[in-house]
Order: C-alpha cells, then structure tokens, then sequence
C-alpha cells in the first residue's frame, strides 16, 4: 500500500468531500476528476476505499490496470434463453 503524509491524507479528505457535493447537487450531478476532467456520474469512476472518483484514465492509474484487463480478467457470464 501506498504511503501518503498526514497533509496529503487531509486534502484529500477536503477534495473527496467536494467531489460529493458536487455529486449530491439536483441540479447539476457532476464530479471533478483530480485532473480536472468534469465527470457526469455515469461516467465516473469511484474507488471504494479513498472514495475519489475518476475520469477512466485515471482510474486505470489509481486501479493498477486498465479496463481491457480486468474484463479479460473477469469475464462476465453469458446469459442465454432457455
């Protein structure tokens, strides 16, 4: 796991609750992505432990891989009629 200094884990606090505002408005549903990509929600990417949300390209940085592998990784099951 990655290190990260007291003050880093603090802005990182304060931006993840802006990205949650941002998130929470009626009237404008949107996130900022860290590099400054503005997000509609379907589009985002949120990691489940620092709760940062993502454009793709930096999701696949923070991840570790990118979509392709992980789908080659976990293939979704066919659902076929019976």
């Amino acid at each position: 796991m990655a290190e990260i200094s007291f003050s880093d884990w603090q802005k990182k606090l304060v931006f993840v609750a802006q990205q949650t505002k941002q998130a929470m408005d009626k009237n404008r549903p949107f996130v900022r992505c860290g590099c400054q990509k503005k997000l509609w929600m379907q589009n985002a990417y949120k990691c489940l432990y620092c709760g940062e949300w993502y454009c793709k390209e930096c999701a696949e940085i923070h991840f570790g891989k990118t979509v392709a592998e992980y789908r080659a990784q976990h293939p979704v099951a066919v659902l076929t009629e019976t």
